[in-house]
């Protein structure tokens, strides 16, 4: 809702939350969301168990270094495909390192969909892997 307008900033400011940094450390950083996606990101199978974990439900999680700072993005299975994952939740400059005890994963394909025109672009792949090699 924030992003049609519907919500504006200062309503935000006047939630508990936003005050104790919880929300306006994912809006002061909402416009770096697709550059942190297109970065080079290192993938973590996310364990709800561990220490700092807090209240977030994801399965996976990335991070991302920019000139901005550490970033943790937190994604979940879309409910209608198993292929597709969404932004449940993200990090910016956390107080400790939310990787420690998390199995790190190998990344072996990694696209980028436009939905406005369906353009796909690879932006990673691992050695001479292909998304078709799974279906065998």
């Amino acid at each position: 809702m924030a992003l049609t307008g519907d919500v504006l900033e200062d309503e935000l400011k006047k939630s508990h939350f936003y005050q104790s940094g919880c929300v306006q450390n994912k809006v002061d950083y909402l416009y770096l969301l697709e550059r942190i996606f297109d970065e080079d990101n290192i993938v973590f199978r996310f364990r709800k168990s561990m220490k700092g974990s807090g209240k977030i439900e994801a399965e996976l999680f990335l991070t991302s270094e920019l000139e901005n700072g550490q970033f943790f993005v937190y994604l979940d299975r879309g409910e209608e495909s198993d292929e597709e994952y969404y932004c449940r939740s993200f990090v910016a400059n956390p107080e400790f390192d939310r990787t420690q005890g998390h199995v790190k994963l190998t990344t072996l394909w990694k696209e980028k969909i436009n939905f406005e025109t369906g353009e796909r672009t690879v932006l990673y792949r691992y050695k001479d892997f292909s998304p078709d090699q799974l279906n065998m």
